[in-house]
């Protein structure tokens, strides 16, 4: 009897320090809480150092919670912004305990990324341990074969440096490992890519020059690091990555690329992937770096695309809206031809679209012609007047003429949500109209919604005769 009391009194006892534990770590977690959104607020406010010493204060008073580990990274940030020498060298030892303190923290790519850009800034100032940091994590680039890391080829030893340690070889590591290598790595070169760009294009080249998966990431930043690098050789090495590279998304982005090197080459190259390449979505993506290219030839290219009736309909579509975009009346009239003369139903839908887009007073004409062409599929009526919805130069004479002629239910409909979007006084005796006599129900209850919407005194009147009825 007395052996069960003894272990009720235990097991209460050990209820209560288990509360009372938890209410202290509850309370303690508010309490991070509180000094994490003191630290944002200085952050957003732009004050740096006063952010930087609530979010270190944080990590020395709450390094068991939830925010302690971010609040390393933005404290480096804050030091980062303030930009002197010394508040440089304090974030990097910053990262560089977080990484210790925190190993498997959420924010580790940011952290490697905050720190490439650190240590760059610091090479720039003169700083050679920086520089070597910078260095260190690049030179394997060069020392890669095209199908993985060099297993032959042991790269000199270092004497340590502040900062992250230095990555391993990629090799016999984990997926997890890859991603971290990777981030470091990314980082480096486009601080590099900063600090020397004459030494960072043959890393970049090297790097592209790579056919793995696992250098994927890699290959497409340094897509982007040498597009910004004013270099001779950068539309070569970019037409090699966007004809060859068996990653899409590198593929890609090497065509976006080739969009800023103004030459036959580059511009040869994307003709030939939109003409040959069974990848859909990398020919979309051709026709995309035409429209931005400055290259004389790039528009005839787009129209000769979307006339082209061998090509997917889907490529032809992208052309037909990077000619819209341009908005010139010699695309408008090249688009209404093509209208008429398609044979492709799938293809006139991206044409009323793209058309619809101009909002010139040739364009309302040709699509207010569509709408009351009785030839015409209902559903391109439809869609002819629907693109006319928000277009505020559209006359209201003509929208009442579509509603009194056109005896399609779903253009009258829509005619009727055009009419919405006017304010004069001809739209609103109209609705009135239609709400009043119209013997649809559907239609007349449509005109009564949007007078709903109407501050006019007379569509007070009418919805209180209709409610009255």
């Amino acid at each position: 009897m007395n052996e069960r009391i003894g272990f009720r009194r235990l097991t209460m006892g050990l209820a209560i320090l288990f509360v009372a534990a938890s209410a202290a770590v509850a309370a303690a977690e508010d309490q991070a809480a509180e000094l994490y959104r003191q630290a944002e607020e200085a952050l957003s406010e732009e004050d740096y150092r006063q952010a930087a010493a609530k979010f270190m204060d944080v990590f020395l008073e709450h390094r068991s919670s939830a925010y302690a580990e971010d609040a390393l990274y933005w404290h480096a940030f804050a030091l980062y912004r303030i930009g002197r020498t010394e508040d440089l060298h304090g974030a990097a030892e910053a990262l560089k305990l977080q990484q210790n303190q925190y190993p498997d923290a959420a924010i580790y790519g940011d952290a490697a990324g905050l720190l490439a850009r650190i240590k760059g800034e610091l090479a720039k100032r003169g700083d050679a341990d920086a520089r070597h940091w910078v260095e260190r994590r690049t030179f394997e680039f060069e020392f890669q074969d095209d199908t993985g890391w060099d297993e032959t080829w042991d790269p000199p030893q270092a004497p340590p440096l502040p900062g992250f340690d230095p990555p391993g070889p990629l090799r016999n590591t984990t997926h997890r490992d890859l991603e971290r290598e990777n981030d470091v790595r990314i980082a480096a070169l486009s601080a590099l890519a900063q600090m020397d760009p004459g030494r960072a294009l043959p890393v970049i080249r090297k790097v592209l020059g790579r056919r793995d998966d696992d250098s994927a990431a890699l290959r497409t930043q340094a897509v982007f690091l040498l597009t910004r690098l004013d270099a001779p050789e950068a539309g070569e090495i970019l037409i090699d990555t966007a004809k060859n590279d068996p990653s899409r998304r590198v593929r890609a982005d090497a065509l976006l690329g080739l969009s800023s090197v103004s030459d036959d080459a580059s511009v040869d190259t994307i003709e030939e992937v939109v003409r040959t390449s069974g990848d859909l979505e990398i020919q979309q993506m051709a026709v995309v770096a035409l429209h931005h290219s400055p290259h004389p030839r790039a528009v005839n290219l787009l129209r000769q695309f979307a006339a082209d009736d061998t090509l997917p309909v889907e490529t032809r579509a992208a052309a037909v809206r990077a000619l819209a975009e341009r908005r010139s009346s010699e695309d408008l009239v090249l688009l209404q031809g093509l209208y008429d003369s398609s044979a492709a139903e799938s293809l006139k839908d991206h044409l009323i679209l793209a058309i619809g887009r101009y909002r010139t007073e040739a364009s309302r004409r040709w699509l207010l012609e569509r709408v009351r062409d009785e030839r015409e599929p209902a559903s391109f009526r439809e869609m002819a007047l629907g693109m006319m919805v928000d277009d505020r130069e559209i006359l209201t004479r003509d929208l009442v003429e579509v509603y009194d002629t056109v005896p399609n239910r779903g253009i009258r409909r829509t005619a009727i949500r055009v009419l919405s979007r006017k304010k004069d006084s001809t739209a609103i005796a109209k609705l009135l109209e239609i709400a009043r006599d119209e013997r649809d129900d559907e239609l007349r209850l449509e005109a009564i919604l949007a007078l709903s919407h109407s501050d006019d005194p007379r569509a007070v009147e009418i919805l209180e005769n209709i409610i009255g009825e």
